[in-house]
């Protein structure tokens, strides 16, 4: 089954979508081909991944599938130093700017180090974006199922979701972690299962 990763347009310089809505269009815009659609999403991924299936279902695709990894609904706002601290960095008072994430993730040993800092800057302000449309997000109904693995560790992301038709499946592991080997050891074969039903 072929995979399709969906970038957002501020990691390659483009401008900030206004909504989650529009960040959907903007994305089922380039979604080609004619047959049906399986979307999965961790984080603001899951939240981006529900909203898109609806656009898509509205223009008549057929969506077979979608899926959330940890999503939260409630999320608010936040700022450098919050993200910076969700992120697991010590953050030193007074950080508050793009160019102080930069200067503090450039002096660390975190992956995204070895990029540029323009890049780290783009990484950084598409996070910021990620809470400011999270926070404003409003999510069109979505007849069907939802496959939702909540990291139960960090508290139940499922929380707060329209129920009954989150399928939910449980990982004791926190919201870094959904991804990780160990954790995938459990979850690709619930994904697997559910692609298959």
């Amino acid at each position: 089954m072929p995979i399709i990763g969906l970038q957002s347009p501020i990691l390659s310089g483009g401008p900030a979508p206004s909504s989650l809505a529009d960040l959907a269009r903007r994305h089922a815009d380039r979604i080609g081909g004619d047959g049906p659609v399986r979307l999965l999403g961790w984080s603001f991924g899951g939240a981006l991944a529900l909203v898109l299936a609806a656009e898509l279902r509205a223009r008549g695709r057929e969506v077979t599938f979608a899926g959330m990894l940890d999503t939260r609904r409630d999320t608010a706002e936040g700022d450098v130093a919050d993200l910076l601290r969700e992120l697991g960095f010590t953050v030193p008072p007074g950080t508050r700017t793009v160019a102080d994430a930069v200067a503090l993730i450039r002096a660390s040993d975190d992956p995204v180090a070895v990029l540029t800092d323009g890049q780290i800057a783009r990484v950084v302000e598409n996070y910021l974006a990620s809470d400011r449309l999270l926070a404003t997000a409003e999510y069109p109904p979505y007849r069907g199922e939802v496959f939702f693995a909540d990291a139960t560790a960090s508290g139940r992301a499922s929380a707060g979701w329209p129920e009954p038709r989150l399928a939910k499946h449980e990982l004791p592991v926190d919201h870094s972690e959904i991804l990780d080997p160990a954790t995938l050891e459990r979850l690709g074969p619930l994904l697997a299962s559910a692609l298959r039903a």
